[in-house]
């Protein structure tokens, strides 16, 4: 009798830590991720794109904790920038690309005063298309402000696109 009641007292707190653990909403990268503007007519977002090639690209990314060949191709000559640090899918809407605007990215990782590259892939068809590399430093509150051109800004405009912190 004693052995029947510790099963099922074991059992109950089984369930109860289980049922517990089920309540907790998982954190996405939007949770994680805080993106904002200098300039109040662009729309800058977290995209959360979970479908499977782009979560598939982005764990084996996180996994190998280093930038694809074809990012590094795109790296100043004399940067070492390999190591990445943070992800994430973002896009970018509105605006116009007279000036340069700043997107400001918080991530969970504090890049006080690091130097970092963050390498931009859109996205097409679950495959990244093409890299662009935008260097900057980390701000003393741990966020990284990146530093869009026109140029830029014009090819990342209504397109979902990958965001590689590295140092």
């Amino acid at each position: 009798m004693k052995k029947i009641l510790g099963l099922v007292l074991a059992l109950v707190m089984i369930l109860t830590a289980v049922s517990a653990f089920a309540a907790v909403p998982s954190k996405t990268t939007a949770d994680l991720v805080k993106v904002t503007s200098d300039n109040k007519n662009v729309t800058v977002t977290v995209t959360d794109n979970d479908s499977a090639v782009v979560t598939g690209l982005l764990t084996a990314l996180m996994e190998n904790n280093e930038i694809p060949a074809a990012a590094a191709a795109v790296l100043p000559e004399g940067s070492t920038y390999k190591k990445v640090e943070e992800a994430a899918t973002l896009k970018i809407t509105g605006g116009t690309a007279e000036k340069d605007l700043v997107v400001n990215l918080e991530f969970p990782t504090n890049f006080a005063g690091k130097k970092v590259a963050v390498y931009l892939g859109v996205l097409d068809n679950g495959k990244i298309a093409e890299w662009k590399v935008v260097e900057t430093v980390g701000k003393n509150d741990g966020s990284i402000d990146l530093i869009l051109t026109g140029e830029i800004q014009d090819w990342l405009n209504g397109r979902e696109f990958i965001a590689l912190v590295a140092v």
